[in-house]
């Protein structure tokens, strides 16, 4: 037999040894304890990591090996066993609807383990641009703050800057982002310009459709649109919507945008909204359309989310105990983009408070009162103070290094995208400006970042 026979000979039996020992191997892993917790998994307790324990999970059908099974009642169905699961990514040479991203991956988005990395972690800036009564800054000098933190941010390299959409009270002073980002456009020129979230719930999406294309325009194809149906009660109140007819009403308008977005005339017939013959003037200069997110808030709407394709949204801070819920929510999605037969890498993105500075008792010192400012002026929200959010990982406050290991801690989870809320609770101009620059020169060094666009 020749060298070359033996070598062959020699590859598969160590892959069929693989193949028999690992599963069981996992499984001891798995199931053994250590620690006072008697039922706790090896995994969390450090004896195997939960992407690798997934990913075993999923090449050999072990169903033990789910997310929570061992603490959490019987245990999910896994699913189909994926033969090309290590195969690697190639590249598409077209840009599938819905997807920021070129990358094609041939195997396996059934779990964490294999979601192809061909770009590396976006930084973004996020604020909500809650206005304040009882600190001595105008609407007028918050609009200036924001616009020269953009500035900022374009120097600094993230990727983006989002502001939100509110009405109707202080929780959030940007009723309408088309004309702030359409502002910002004419003092930045690399920096993406993005609104987390527009309420379509809110709008004609038409109008929806043209305002933005202005603004996609204006700043030389760097929108990046967000969408979402809303949330807050007074908001529905005061436009007349019942809260309960928001998620059907924002689906439709979604779909009249990016049909209105192709150029051409068409129709619609929805149950809120009726399009007939309609052609728009302007169009985005982003081909087939500017980069979407869908925001979310719970693990089911993510499921579903995901089976659409589209990327997602989320503020942890909103509906999460725990950093852990947060994966939960994040491998709910991959599962519903998985079972669509996803192709490409959707984007990810977490929108977390953050502050960076000397140390985590320094950044607490510094700019606890204005999150607790924030926190407490928060509608309908459950309050939560410093070392609650602290304690479930949903604050990014403290050194470089702790910022950094909990960014690593999210881009484990399946996170492509942090967007950094620095400008909260009325925080003072310089501290917000101090933090974004730690941010960007001694946290993104320690990982891997995507610069800004031209």
């Amino acid at each position: 037999m020749s060298r070359l026979d033996f070598s062959g000979l020699a590859t598969s039996l160590t892959t069929l040894t693989l193949r028999l020992l690992l599963p069981s191997w996992a499984k001891a892993l798995w199931s053994g304890r250590r620690g006072s917790n008697p039922r706790q998994p090896a995994w969390k307790a450090g004896a195997l990591p939960l992407s690798y324990a997934r990913a075993i999970a999923h090449l050999y059908s072990i169903p033990s090996l789910t997310d929570n099974a061992a603490e959490e009642g019987p245990p999910r169905q896994p699913p189909p066993r994926c033969p090309t699961a290590l195969e690697a990514p190639t590249v598409s040479p077209q840009r599938p609807l819905g997807r920021s991203v070129d990358n094609v991956h041939k195997g396996c988005y059934k779990c964490n383990a294999f979601i192809p990395r061909r770009e590396a972690m976006k930084f973004s800036i996020f604020s909500v641009c809650d206005h304040h009564l009882d600190v001595p800054r105008s609407i007028t000098q918050l609009y200036e703050q924001i616009l020269s933190e953009m500035e900022l941010a374009e120097e600094l390299g993230y990727w983006a800057y989002y502001i939100a959409e509110h009405h109707f009270h202080e929780y959030g002073v940007v009723p309408s982002p088309p004309a702030f980002l359409g502002a910002a456009s004419q003092r930045t020129s690399r920096l993406g310009l993005g609104v987390a979230v527009s309420v379509l719930t809110f709008h004609n999406p038409l109008l929806v459709a043209e305002e933005y294309a202005m603004v996609d325009h204006l700043s030389k194809g760097r929108l990046r649109l967000g969408v979402g149906s809303g949330y807050l009660q007074h908001e529905f109140q005061g436009f007349g919507i019942p809260a309960e007819e928001r998620r059907e009403r924002a689906q439709e308008a979604l779909e009249i945008v990016v049909r209105a977005w192709q150029g051409e005339p068409f129709s619609y017939n929805g149950t809120y909204h009726k399009v007939e013959n309609v052609r728009i003037a302007v169009t985005p200069l982003q081909k087939p359309h500017p980069p979407l997110w869908i925001a979310i808030l719970n693990a089911d709407r993510a499921y579903h989310v995901g089976k659409t394709g589209w990327n997602i949204m989320m503020v942890p801070y909103a509906t999460c105990d725990t950093i852990d819920d947060l994966g939960e929510i994040i491998a709910a999605y991959w599962r519903g983009y998985a079972e669509a037969g996803g192709q490409g890498e959707p984007d990810v993105a977490v929108a977390l408070h953050t502050y960076v500075s000397s140390s985590k008792e320094a950044a607490r010192q510094e700019a606890d009162a204005a999150l607790w400012r924030y926190v407490v002026t928060r509608l309908y929200a459950r309050r939560r103070n410093f070392d609650e959010l602290d304690r479930g990982e949903l604050i990014l406050f403290g050194d470089p290094d702790l910022v950094a290991a909990r960014l690593r801690k999210l881009a484990a989870m399946g996170v492509t995208h942090v967007m950094a809320l620095m400008n909260f609770g009325a925080l003072e101009a310089e501290r917000v400006r101090q933090s974004m620059t730690l941010f960007a020169k001694e946290v993104i060094p320690r990982l891997t970042a995507t610069a800004s666009r031209p």
